[in-house]
């Protein structure tokens, strides 16, 4: 990567390394960034679910690792994976992404494996463990509506994106899994291809926008309606960009003054109306949904109520 680490260099002077190497490489390994903390056993109950559909045949390798340490490809492989779990279990910064690179020389291994013809059952489990864990999720979510004010708004909206329609089709794709990996006369690794295509067609289809849709659902509609507001709009305790996508504007990270809107979480805003009162200053809500907040910064011997009340 030298000529290409020179050439930007060349392109773009020092900032592009300051902010490549300094922050989001020794930055994210020595603290934690946007909240995405976690802990030395964080990649431990990540990894199964990373390398699905393949989870299966970690149980085979485990069983066999004195002939994986004898065999140099296995050593080898082995020694790769362990270094980057490794590295990535110190860092104060943690997302299941990080360890891809771990992935590559599990999957070799696993290759190998997947030439024999292995139990159905190690095969199923995985794809039984996966939507349990998702359909465990769904149920207690609204049992964590105490738990994390801001966690416990956005569940609330996954009452209404996890609908039945959308278990039934859960359902659905849990039975084709079970179907393909129980077919009589189909290889494993052909029954590996299939059950990973439907995992991932489930997963990418279905799981994750739900999902998204509960984070993201909200700060789209606020910032289809800041942007009919005329007014200036800021971003307080809050690191959502996507606001500033959706809204085709820069939101700037500051305190709000009087007349701007607020855009910020659900909490944040007890802090932010505390800061607000040693001002004389007060905040009116215009917006909520789910943990997203717009509010209207108004003068407290004011409050201008006629005026919050004709904002859309």
């Amino acid at each position: 990567v030298a000529p290409w680490l020179f050439l930007v260099f060349h392109a773009q002077g020092w900032e592009f390394f300051a902010a490549f190497f300094g922050k989001h490489n020794l930055g994210r390994f020595t603290g934690t960034m946007e909240g995405h903390g976690g802990s030395l056993f964080y990649y431990v109950y990540v990894f199964p679910f990373v390398i699905l559909p393949f989870t299966g045949l970690l149980v085979v390798l485990a069983t066999r690792w004195r002939k994986l340490v004898r065999d140099p490809l296995g050593r080898f492989c082995l020694t790769w994976f362990a270094v980057v779990l490794l590295i990535f279990s110190f860092s104060n910064t943690q997302l299941p992404h990080y360890v891809l690179n771990a992935v590559v020389p599990l999957a070799i291994l696993c290759a190998r494996e997947a030439l024999a013809r292995v139990s159905p059952m190690v095969l199923a489990v995985p794809a039984l463990f996966l939507f349990l864990i998702i359909g465990l999720a769904i149920s207690v979510g609204s049992g964590l509506i105490n738990a994390n004010e801001h966690v416990s708004a956005m569940l609330l909206l996954g009452r209404e994106v996890f609908d039945t329609s959308w278990l039934v089709s859960a359902g659905v794709a849990l039975a084709l899994v079970l179907l393909v990996v129980f077919l009589p006369r189909v290889s494993t690794w052909q029954k590996l291809v299939l059950s990973g295509f439907v995992q991932n067609a489930f997963v990418f289809s279905l799981f994750v926008p739900a999902v998204a849709g509960m984070q993201q659902q909200p700060v789209k509609d606020a910032a289809m309606i800041a942007r009919t507001l005329g007014r200036p709009i800021v971003a307080y305790a809050i690191h959502m960009p996507s606001f500033s996508v959706y809204r085709d504007a820069i939101t700037p990270h500051r305190m709000p003054g009087e007349g701007e809107i607020v855009f910020t979480r659900n909490d944040r805003v007890a802090e932010l109306r505390e800061r607000l009162a040693g001002q004389n200053l007060g905040a009116q809500p215009i917006f909520a949904k789910g943990a997203i907040r717009l509010l209207l910064v108004h003068p407290l011997s004011s409050p201008k109520e006629s005026e919050v009340e004709a904002l859309p």
